[in-house]
């Protein structure tokens, strides 16, 4: 046990510094980054004919004071999770993620016990099975989609299934009014439309992580 609690120190330790090294380089490279923070709002007329507006930005931003004292701002802002407002939605940060994270959850965590439960039960069967065609054929799958770039995988899928076959949203989690779509007038059609949006995204999700699973379970089996 007190292996273990030193073990666990440790890495807490090392997590702990790891975060403030990211963070921290957060921080350079946006200051690093060329252009100003407030050239969008320079640009819009309303600010560029009231120089007040602009003060109350940069006073709000932050962006007179020294380098190190924007950092300790920034700092504390990650830590205790002000993200501040969004100028977009006008809302605040931390309510767009509140809103976003279920869903987000509810997608990767799907997607994780799905991609797993094929991974183990497929690397085991082509690992006992050694020397076939199928187990050749896992090979090539696995090692196709393990080595493809996730973001092209996506755009394939949204081009070929929803935009020329159309059997798929081409974003959203919900359609307007799922009652025109599946199973009218039924209390199905809100959870069948939100599964149909769900689909595309898992999919992908479960083809680019699968391959690795197939393979690492294959190669632990041996």
């Amino acid at each position: 046990m007190a292996g273990l609690s030193r073990f666990i120190v440790k890495r807490s330790i090392q997590g702990v510094i790891t975060v403030l090294v990211v963070t921290s380089l957060v921080f350079v490279l946006f200051q690093a980054m060329p252009g100003d923070p407030l050239e969008r709002f320079r640009l819009d007329p309303v600010c560029r004919r009231n120089q007040s507006c602009l003060q109350r930005l940069e006073s709000e931003f932050g962006l007179g004071d020294p380098v190190h004292v924007q950092y300790l701002v920034f700092m504390r802002n990650m830590i205790s999770g002000n993200f501040g407002t969004s100028y977009q939605y006008n809302r605040p940060v931390g309510d767009i993620l509140s809103d976003a994270l279920p869903r987000t959850l509810g997608l990767f965590g799907t997607a994780t016990v799905i991609t797993y439960l094929l991974g183990v039960v497929i690397g085991s069967r082509i690992g006992w099975r050694r020397g076939g065609v199928e187990e050749g054929g896992w090979i090539l799958f696995s090692l196709f989609f393990y080595n493809m770039p996730s973001f092209w995988i996506g755009l394939i899928f949204i081009w070929l299934f929803a935009f020329q076959l159309g059997w798929f949203p081409l974003s959203g989690f919900q359609s307007a009014n799922p009652d025109d779509l599946f199973l009218k007038g039924t209390v199905l059609a809100g959870p069948i439309d939100y599964v149909w949006h769900l689909i595309l995204p898992l999919t992908v999700l479960v083809l680019i992580n699968l391959a690795g699973v197939i393979l690492l379970m294959r190669t632990s089996l041996l």
